[in-house]
């Protein structure tokens, strides 16, 4: 199989790690995937003006967007156990608090590794990211989700028909990216890594390490657990107790960082039916090629309806859905009421003859 570093030719990663014996791995912080190579960029304002910016592991650069002597500072690539580590000795040095150096221009982006991963794998990533956007973004709080750098994918059409243009040309689909969307996959083409760009500026190591625990648990689920048996579960998922037991099985132990969240069901609720939408076109072409499975897509289209059922916010509804049919073209406007209507719509559908 064809991977990342394979597609782009890119330089393998791994000769760019420093000298692993001058890291440590702190023994209170647990690391949910502690072999993942990330790469981490703090933005920070108020840094000391008469110091020499060197610190072992990181490069500094100057950040437009910042204020107040602000700058970037970038590890190399790090194993994520040795994360809490090195941003321990950082902070340390120059004195980083969170009341002097940020404010809400600052940003903490994760570079992550995918070098290794497949094609099938990325894509696997990054539809299992569309599902659990909402609650990802309820763990990270501070009104991220409004922040224009930071743009999620459930409020752009950026993730439409995904699943079909990322696995027949990844190359263009990355290239055409655009950089400030929460997950950005621009830096594939000349990185290999995708670019979770939710946290905001913080020194606190905990946070910064949880976050790291939820998106590690994400990657290793992407690689252990096959495209197809995903792509069932989600299309096949359509009740609140799957949920819950999804979100376990994908993050661990550290499933408690979004279960815990207070409309977590709600969100994943509406990823899962983001999920379902980016899936329909690749639905269609199995269709196309297996006569059996031909009415999937109806299928899928009357699932998500039902998902929507128990939504007491109808304005929450994805505006994506006008994109699919006719049918939805005010979708975004519907009540509870309006529902069954629109199920008794697709199932009168169904009925129809095929188109081939």
């Amino acid at each position: 199989m064809t991977t990342i570093r394979d597609l782009f030719g890119l330089t393998d990663v791994s000769t760019m790690l420093l000298n692993q014996k001058k890291y440590q791995i702190l023994p209170d912080y647990k690391c949910a995937n502690p072999d993942l190579l990330v790469g981490i960029e703090c933005e920070i304002e108020n840094w000391p003006t008469t110091e020499e910016y060197k610190h072992f592991g990181f490069t500094f650069e100057t950040d437009g967007s910042l204020r107040n002597n602000g700058y970037e500072a970038i590890t190399a690539p790090t194993y994520s156990k040795h994360v809490p580590y090195i941003l321990s000795t950082l902070f340390a040095r120059y004195k980083i608090t969170q009341e002097n150096n940020y404010s809400q221009r600052c940003s903490t982006h994760v570079h992550v590794n995918c070098q290794n991963l497949t094609v099938a794998q990325v894509k696997m990533l990054c539809l299992l990211y569309q599902v659990l956007e909402r609650p990802l973004f309820g763990f990270i709080g501070h009104d991220r989700q409004d922040n224009i750098f930071c743009v999620p994918w459930s409020q752009c059409n950026m993730s439409h028909d995904f699943a079909t243009k990322f696995m027949k040309d990844p190359a263009h689909t990355a290239r055409y990216w655009q950089k400030y969307t929460a997950l950005n996959i621009l830096p594939l083409r000349d990185r290999g890594t995708v670019e979770f760009r939710h946290l905001e500026g913080t020194c606190d190591i905990k946070r910064i390490n949880d976050w790291l625990n939820i998106i590690g648990s994400m990657v290793k689920y992407a690689c252990n657990y096959s495209y197809e048996d995903f792509r069932n579960t989600i299309l096949e998922m359509n009740s609140v107790s799957n949920y819950g037991a999804f979100i376990e099985q994908v993050l661990g132990e550290f499933s408690y960082l979004l279960t815990d969240l207070p409309t977590y069901q709600q969100d994943i609720s509406l990823g899962v039916v983001d999920c379902k939408l980016c899936l329909m076109t690749e639905v269609a072409e199995i269709g196309k090629s297996n006569r059996a499975q031909v009415r999937t897509t109806r299928e899928v289209e009357e699932a998500v309806f039902e998902d929507l059922t128990w939504i007491d916010e109808p304005q929450l509804v994805p505006p994506r859905l006008a994109t699919i049919n006719p049918v939805y073209t005010q979708t975004v406007e519907y009540n509870q009421e309006e529902i069954p209507r629109i199920l008794a719509d697709i199932q009168r559908q169904r009925a129809q003859p095929l188109p081939f």
